[in-house]
């Protein structure tokens, strides 16, 4: 996973990017990084992908959070599909030069308090000063030098401790948090903290799960304007700069054509 990740952020920051105001759309394979074992084919505008995969777009569209965009596209099942395969259809929040991950945007609201000792990147037990609203599950995370106002401009904090909390507890003072694996951060007494925690990997606003059929089926959906402190599957998670086209398959595959991403008067 971790080496997953880091091709990932490598490709977003070497993406290539349109102009704003351009149309985003796919036209051959080679403009898709495929993952997993899925193949990719098009014929007549028409694509397939065989098997189980995840297709990201290569080429990135610059977007302002303050206007609506439409995501459209149609997809069916191969011939070979089967009862219970499904797609993911949505988009890739990134900065300027990373993809944006549920953990660097998904706030536990009221939960930031500071360190009450030095933190070491071998650490794996955290002093906090106040945990008490804290969830503490193996979906949290410890967000490091974060804005303590309103505003969180810290986000996308990508700050971040190893995702999951074995036990959280109180004793002589202080809440000890203890992770699963070392922190891997370094960081003195008094810096101000906040829990994230883990959620959707994606902006899936074309659809989280759509049950795939022999015929046609069209994704028409519009994000509208603003950034949420939260992994939504129809929002723009705060510091998206740009995006691309992801489609994850289970089954057998997917046949796809049409897909776009473009700006919107309302």
């Amino acid at each position: 996973m971790k080496k997953k990740a880091l091709f990932l952020l490598c490709v977003a920051a070497a993406a290539s990017v349109l102009s704003a105001g351009e149309i985003l759309t796919v036209d051959t394979p080679e403009k898709f990084l495929v993952l997993a074992g899925t193949k990719l084919s098009c014929s007549n505008g028409e694509f397939t992908a065989a098997e189980s995969g995840v297709l990201y777009g290569k080429k990135y569209l610059p977007i302002d959070t303050a206007k609506s965009y439409q995501l459209s596209g149609e997809f069916k099942a191969t011939s070979d599909g089967a009862a219970g395969d499904y797609i993911r259809f949505g988009l890739v929040p990134s900065t300027e030069w990373s993809q944006i991950g549920s953990i660097n945007v998904n706030i536990v609201p009221g939960t930031v308090t500071e360190l009450a000792a030095d933190c070491k990147e071998t650490d794996k037990v955290i002093k906090l000063k106040d945990a008490s609203k804290w969830k503490g599950n193996s979906l949290s995370v410890v967000a490091f030098d974060v804005d303590s106002g309103d505003k969180m401009r810290d986000l996308p904090n990508f700050n971040t401790s190893k995702t999951g909390v074995e036990k959280l507890e109180q004793k002589d003072g202080v809440w000890l948090l203890t992770l699963k694996q070392p922190c891997g951060r370094n960081y003195p007494a008094g810096t101000a903290v906040r829990e994230h925690c883990a959620s959707w990997s994606l902006i899936y606003a074309g659809s989280s799960k759509l049950e795939l059929k022999p015929e046609w089926q069209k994704i028409d959906v519009v994000i509208e304007p603003g950034e949420v402190a939260q992994a939504s599957v129809n929002r723009w998670w705060q510091g998206t700069k740009k995006t691309s086209f992801n489609i994850e398959i289970v089954g057998k595959g997917v046949v796809f054509r049409n897909l776009e991403l473009k700006e919107v008067t309302k």
